[in-house]
């Protein structure tokens, strides 16, 4: 995890459930809502219920997953082991009609959330876009993907909780595949918790590389499982590029820069748009660097590390 992802209004894990709830609810399906509620209950030794599985908090999980340990009835071959995983398959697919009917599926969970880039490792921009098809009909295509935090593979019985839905880029997916890592992003409040960038120099002193000067021992395997102290190795030149502004936008031309925008905005008219000093610090770094922007474009969080220890 590189960044967190925010749950800005709870109504979106109601919306979920509910569709969840109501697709199980459908008349003629092999394992109804009251079925796969009692196998919840079962493998969990009555601890747990289908709604407080979907609805678990990413600290519950692990509480979740030792009950079932304990219980020893969980079969992650049994039908409604696969039934959930296939239900899931169905959520995560655009196509699939059941999930349309309801007006809802992994497609209006990604939007929900509102992430324009992977939370995991902040290099990649996950936004939808939109095609048009044979017939010249258009349709939105899921650029994310969908990460079980926990595995599908081992813990089918969480294939639909919602914070266990991770949307993430293609990369990100494929290289964690079915490893398991420590730092849920929805468990986050400040990235910095977790790492800290810095920058140092290669063996030659004549190159600047990417560093960190803190990481803590739950990230360490995030950074290591998704390989991403090779994959930041790549952006040394926009590390470079990243110091050389804050080096030559120095304090004092900042000020004449800051005096004459805000000269600008006093003789705007109300209609234009006025801009704040963190605007002017965006632009002149040409990222965003709040906490609460990094999510919005790619190697944001990099950019605010650097920034604020050097500007």
């Amino acid at each position: 995890m590189m960044i967190a992802i925010k749950v800005n209004d709870i109504k979106f894990i109601e919306q979920h459930f509910e569709a969840v709830k109501n697709f199980f609810c459908r008349k003629g399906i092999k394992f109804n809502y009251q079925k796969i509620d009692t196998w919840i209950k079962v493998i969990t030794g009555n601890s747990f219920n289908f709604e407080e599985i979907i609805k678990a908090k990413p600290n519950e999980f692990e509480i979740i997953i030792n009950r079932v340990n304990a219980i020893k009835k969980y079969n992650k071959n049994s039908n409604e082991s696969k039934y959930m995983f296939y239900v899931y398959k169905k959520f995560s697919s655009v196509n699939d009609k059941d999930f349309k009917k309801l007006k809802y599926g992994a497609l209006k969970l990604i939007d929900n959330l509102g992430l324009r880039v992977c939370p995991y490792c902040n290099r990649n921009f996950i936004t939808n876009t939109k095609l048009y098809d044979k017939n010249n009909k258009l349709y939105v295509k899921r650029i994310a993907q969908l990460d079980h935090f926990y595995p599908e593979s081992e813990f089918k019985y969480l294939a639909l909780s919602f914070y266990n839905l991770i949307p993430s880029c293609p990369s990100c997916n494929m290289i964690k595949w079915h490893n398991s890592i420590e730092v849920n992003p929805y468990n986050i409040q400040n990235s910095d918790d977790h790492i800290i960038f810095d920058y140092g120099f290669d063996k030659s002193i004549n190159k600047t590389v990417i560093d960190t000067i803190y990481m803590s021992k739950e990230f360490e395997k995030n950074w290591d499982v998704l390989g991403l102290e090779k994959l930041y190795s790549i952006h040394s030149d926009y590390l470079n590029d990243l110091l050389f502004r804050i080096k030559i936008y120095n304090s004092l031309y900042k000020k004449d820069i800051k005096d004459y925008f805000n000269k600008l905005n006093r003789n705007s008219s109300k209609d234009d748009l006025d801009i704040s000093e963190s605007d002017f610090e965006r632009i002149i770094l040409g990222n965003y660097f709040i906490e609460n922007d990094l999510g919005k474009q790619p190697l944001a969080k990099l950019t605010k590390d650097i920034y604020m220890q050097y500007k």
